[in-house]
């Protein structure tokens, strides 16, 4: 995944060092410049992750959670062009 721009993945506050808020204060909504990651690839942008193999009923509540449940990973998840990993380092070279 060299040279990607743009990855999705979401953060445990148990493992930062600091307060997950400060990176908001200190950054804004996106973190500029050269960051990089080490971590596990989960879905490649564009892969479709739905799963059609489901072989429960398609009635009632069921129905609801599998109309919604992609509304709502698109609105507050990840982004279907986007690549998803599980972040297992990240850092920024402050010298070179």
């Amino acid at each position: 995944m060299n040279n990607t721009k743009n990855i999705w993945f979401t953060l445990d506050k148990m493992f930062l060092t600091g307060q997950a808020s400060d990176l908001l204060m200190k950054y804004g909504l996106t973190l500029k410049g050269a960051w990089n990651i080490i971590g596990i690839l989960d879905v490649k942008p564009n892969e479709d992750v739905s799963n059609q193999n489901i072989e429960f009923s398609r009635n009632g509540l069921w129905d609801v959670f599998t109309e919604s449940i992609p509304l709502i990973r698109s609105t507050m998840g990840r982004p279907d062009n986007i690549a998803s990993v599980t972040p297992l380092l990240i850092y920024r070279e402050i010298s070179k």
